[in-house]
């Protein structure tokens, strides 16, 4: 299956940064694109989601997607 990341933005993220999907529903438990939702915003990697669900995701009035540049997460320390 193809994946998504060839639909977001066409500028990356900024060095430090890498870029998700955010997805949110109007309602909790809404499911679309094989994926369960809810009200509160959840962050998806772009490339754990194919062009179909991105597509179903974009589609569908009840899903808030949007593409969103997060800090990368720091590396953990040497012993931790």
């Amino acid at each position: 299956m193809a994946k998504a990341k060839d639909k977001a933005p066409a500028e990356g993220p900024a060095k430090g940064f890498r870029r998700v999907a955010r997805i949110s529903a109007m309602a909790d438990g809404y499911r679309r694109g094989g994926l369960k939702h809810t009200k509160a915003p959840k962050d998806h990697p772009i490339e754990s989601l194919t062009d179909e669900q991105i597509e179903a995701l974009t589609n569908d009035p009840r899903i808030s997607l949007q593409y969103v540049d997060v800090p990368d997460a720091p590396e953990p320390k040497e012993g931790e």
